[in-house]
């Protein structure tokens, strides 16, 4: 992602390679885990997730099977998951309330 001027660039490309990965595994093979997906992705995320409701709405779906798949990792990984899983599912709510 490109920052020119306070303005982020490439979410439009880059989300959708995410989510492509993430369909398969809804974990990510730590995507998840170390927060480089939905949770921590910078506030220019956030107008994406308003203006896209097609990918927010996958990506909700696919956070909702990454809740599902919670049970399978150790303790200290569900944790970490846990909350910026929480996370993202906060932020596409709000996304989805101010659309």
């Amino acid at each position: 992602m490109v920052q020119i001027g306070g303005q982020h660039f490439g979410l439009e490309y880059l989300i959708p390679l995410a989510l492509e990965r993430l369909r398969a595994d809804p974990l990510g093979g730590g995507l998840i885990l170390s927060g480089r997906f939905t949770g921590r992705c910078p506030p220019a995320a956030s107008r994406f997730w308003r203006n896209h409701s097609e990918v927010r709405n996958e990506a909700a779906e696919i956070v909702e099977r990454a809740f599902a798949s919670l049970p399978t990792l150790e303790e200290i990984d569900r944790r970490a998951a846990l909350g910026v899983l929480a996370e993202a599912q906060d932020r596409f709510k709000k996304a989805e309330a101010t659309a």
